[in-house]
């Protein structure tokens, strides 16, 4: 079995990392040009503990438990689009489920529906300066409060009857 430092490229697939066994505890990974996993690996070498993967043009650096995506930060293209807890179903992309998504017109902070679906209860703040914070159903706000410090608006939003 192979232990020690090992870098190895086999067409467009490259590892670059210190083996126990065998198996790569330590590295970076490239499995084709689209992927890469960077940090430790569990003895399923999946990434396991801090560590980064990049795919396409999506980039998850934080840890991650058992191949996993828990909490971090998650980029498209470079730029910063959502940080805090995350979920993931098998064999798909992290999904924020708490924390801040950064939009091009607003930023949302708050919890999201476990389906993915949009948030669950939180603040946006707009880049014109409307401020919006309560309960949402699938984007939509249910209840809360609706502020424009810079217009003097505010409000207070309810579907209820």
């Amino acid at each position: 079995m192979t232990s020690g430092p090992v870098n190895i490229q086999i067409g467009n697939s490259r590892i670059d990392g210190v083996f126990v066994n065998g198996k790569i505890v330590s590295g970076t990974w490239q499995p084709n040009e689209r992927e890469t996993y960077s940090g430790n690996f569990d003895e399923n070498e999946n990434l396991h503990g801090v560590g980064c993967r990049i795919y396409n043009l999506q980039k998850y650096e934080g840890v991650f438990e058992h191949g996993i995506f828990q909490i971090g930060k998650e980029y498209y293209d470079g730029v910063l689009r959502a940080e805090g807890k995350f979920a993931q179903r098998l064999s798909s992309l992290p999904l924020l489920v708490e924390g801040t998504k950064y939009c091009t017109d607003a930023t949302y902070i708050g919890v999201f529906n476990s389906d993915w679906s949009g948030m669950k209860h939180g603040t946006v703040t707009y880049t014109n300066g409307t401020v919006m914070k309560g309960i949402w159903n699938h984007n939509a706000m249910q209840e809360g409060s609706v502020v424009n410090e810079k217009l003097g608006f505010k409000a207070y939003y309810t579907t209820r009857r």
